[in-house]
């Protein structure tokens, strides 16, 4: 073989291996952001930045809002998490296959209010959702629930 034929693989090679790990990785997202008000961010790999609207959030995200912040985020199992102001919840675990509707959400709220309307994660397996709080753990059984945490 010519080295130059050798080269034209090799790259080819690499091209279709970063194409399919961008897919893979584009694959999976949590959520979106549905709405935004005030101040509010996300914090993903030690730095915090701003959010907006038709923004990816990604399991391991901690959702943050300010003294004036709103966000609501759609799930792609469709849960719907509305945070009020003044609120940190965690995206401690997320996975989902629309195929099989199967996979898992452990939502922990740090602190402030949470809104949620349950998905089809917990709608199929009631027991791969769960919310935990600094002092409780909750099992989810496909329902809609609000839970508030006091202080810092």
């Amino acid at each position: 073989m010519r080295p130059s034929s050798i080269l034209n693989r090799l790259a080819l090679a690499i091209l279709l291996t970063s194409a399919s790990l961008s897919v893979a990785n584009a694959q999976e997202w949590a959520g979106t952001v549905k709405a935004a008000s005030g101040k509010v961010a996300v914090e993903r790999g030690g730095s915090a930045s701003a959010i907006a609207l038709g923004d990816r959030v990604w399991p391991a995200d901690t959702l943050v809002t300010g003294k004036d912040g709103r966000l609501s985020v759609t799930l792609r199992d469709d849960t719907l998490l509305s945070i009020g102001p003044d609120t940190r919840v965690a995206l401690s675990e997320f996975s989902f296959s629309a195929a099989t509707n199967e996979g898992s959400l452990w939502l922990s709220v740090q602190r402030g209010v949470a809104a949620v309307a349950s998905g089809l994660i917990a709608r199929f397996n009631p027991k791969a959702m769960r919310v935990s709080t600094p002092s409780a753990l909750l099992g989810i059984r496909g329902t809609e629930f609000v839970v508030e945490v006091p202080g810092d």
